[in-house]
């Protein structure tokens, strides 16, 4: 029986390995045409479908940021910094600047905080930024001005009748005087009436600066009063002058009685009446001011009366400018003819301004540089203790100033939301400081609680540290003052507004030798119970001079 051989597997013939080499061979060049076509029409550097990727790439991130955009500064047609919220969660708000240097094959950068610059777009052609603007009028009221002193009332007839003062017998005069339609508010300064003694010159007058209840008398509410010893008063019928604070406070059109008496058991001094006189203003009591007789009194008390009047100038303006629109234009050098426009509508509308510098103590304030300059903006004093931020506010326990010394030709706006939390009646606040490189004066907002109510008030300080009232409010509650001053360096003009109530204009600092050429805010306390939740100083928009 034979054995089974076994079959063993056929070979390729050399025939059918040279075909097979050859339909490889057709593939493969047939795929290397494919790869070579494909990668050709990749847009790549030098060609114009790479120079689009890579300008659409950069209009693309530059759009991005101006949508998210709150302040637009630095703003030409070459460059731009944005201000932007907080995107990376350390209690900042992002500052991005774009930039070109305004020379074909130069790069188109982008800078962010303050970091190194960063090239978006390699060998540029033409880089345009032009700005649609619209603006937003605030109205603020006129300067009030003092007058000089002026005659408000007078009734003079050389009379020999006079009356005495007692305290149950008092006697009076009301007055309404004439002017001029812009006034505000008048006062009285000093008032003229013929006096001679009563027997013991031991006597006191009293005087008493009130309203005029029509059909009435006086009313309850006392503007001033004096109390003045007969030894001051004339002792022989002429003229003595009575001088009033003038802070006593009346309304145009309103009418004032000044009525008078004496203080004490003595009776004080003779006053000259008019037995014959029928002015028809005169009033005079038999019960002690009880009850007046007003209409039927004959007779008149001689006097002049003098006094100041407020008025308010014309409205002036504050304009500030928003940014709705951009159109920008890119090129690259390798395709200058090849421009790529887009036109972008901002959502956000950002402000434009000139400088900025802002604080919301959720970080600490000294290592914020908004204005983008290399150098943070806020200093302490020397340092500043992190320890009194918390939630987003600052409890004052040093001095906090912005660096920046400014020399501004457009208005400047100081925003601040401070609050006083002790009820000690010390308060704080902070001071706009002015100099000229010699002398310092200021302007300084002042806040203080009492009870549950805090008082915030407005002072100009002089180059000679004179302290005057500007302006107050009365917030009946405790929670943070919306604090906002609007001043033109120009015209020394402030506007002062306290929780979105405009309380006045003012004219600060009346110092003629000071040049305000520098501008510098400083954040104190009186006490350790001041509190900031928000800080912002920018320079900016427009105003109308104020006449």
């Amino acid at each position: 029986m034979n054995a089974l051989r076994p079959v063993q597997p056929r070979g390729f013939s050399l025939l059918e390995m040279v075909i097979s080499l050859a339909v490889i061979a057709v593939l493969l060049v047939g795929m290397s045409s494919a790869i070579v076509l494909a990668s050709r029409a990749l847009p790549g550097q030098g060609t114009a479908a790479g120079a689009t990727v890579q300008t659409t790439r950069a209009l693309h991130q530059l759009r991005d940021d101006l949508h998210a955009a709150t302040e637009l500064l630095n703003r030409t047609a070459t460059s731009v910094t944005l201000n932007l919220p907080d995107r990376d969660g350390d209690g900042r708000p992002e500052v991005i600047t774009y930039a070109w240097a305004n020379s074909s094959g130069q790069p188109l950068t982008r800078t962010v905080n303050q970091g190194s610059a960063v090239t978006l777009l390699d060998n540029v052609h033409s880089f345009n930024l032009a700005y649609t603007t619209t603006s937003q009028d605030q109205v603020y009221p006129g300067i009030v001005t003092r007058s000089a002193e002026v005659e408000f009332s007078s009734y003079d007839k050389d009379s020999a009748d006079t009356r005495q003062l007692n305290d149950n017998n008092p006697i009076g005069f009301r007055f309404t005087p004439t002017l001029p339609a812009s006034t505000v508010n008048w006062y009285v300064t000093r008032v003229l009436m013929r006096t001679s003694a009563h027997g013991n010159d031991n006597g006191q007058a009293t005087f008493t600066l009130s309203g005029w209840d029509t059909g009435v008398g006086p009313d309850g509410n006392i503007r001033e009063a004096l109390d003045i010893p007969e030894t001051q008063l004339d002792q022989s019928g002429n003229w003595a002058q009575i001088e009033f604070a003038g802070t006593n406070s009346y309304t145009p059109g309103e009418t004032a009685a000044l009525t008078l008496t004496n203080s004490g058991s003595a009776t004080a001094a003779n006053i000259t009446w008019d037995n014959m006189g029928i002015p028809a203003n005169a009033h005079r009591s038999s019960d002690g001011g009880s009850t007046w007789e007003i209409s039927l009194v004959t007779g008149a008390v001689e006097h002049f009366v003098y006094g100041t009047y407020d008025s308010a100038g014309d409205d002036w303006t504050y304009t500030r400018s928003f940014v709705t629109d951009l159109q920008i234009t890119l090129s690259h050098a390798d395709h200058p003819t090849t421009s790529h426009d887009l036109h972008l509508p901002l959502p956000n509308a950002p402000e434009a301004v000139d400088e900025l510098w802002e604080a919301d103590f959720n970080a600490d304030p000294t290592t914020l540089d908004l204005d983008d300059d290399g150098s943070a903006d806020w200093q302490g004093n020397p340092t500043f203790d992190t320890a009194g931020l918390s939630g987003g506010a600052w409890t004052v326990s040093e001095t906090l100033k912005l660096v920046n010394q400014q020399t501004p030709s457009a208005p400047v706006r100081l925003e601040a939301w401070l609050q006083d939390t002790t009820d000690n009646s010390l308060g704080g606040g902070l001071e706009f400081r002015l100099s000229d490189g010699v002398r310092e004066a200021a302007l300084i907002v002042g806040i203080s609680l009492t009870g549950s109510q805090q008082l915030v008030s407005l002072y100009s300080k002089d180059a000679d540290n004179q302290l005057t009232t500007l302006g107050k409010h009365t917030l009946a509650s405790s929670e943070p003052a919306r604090v906002r001053l609007t001043t033109n360096p120009n015209t020394n003009t402030v506007a002062f507004e306290v929780d979105d109530q405009i309380i006045g204009s003012y004219l600060y600092v009346a110092d003629g030798n000071l040049t305000h050429n520098m501008l510098q805010p400083y954040l104190a306390s009186g006490e350790t119970g001041i509190r900031y939740q928000h800080l912002r100083v920018n320079i900016g928009g427009s105003a109308t001079l104020p006449k």
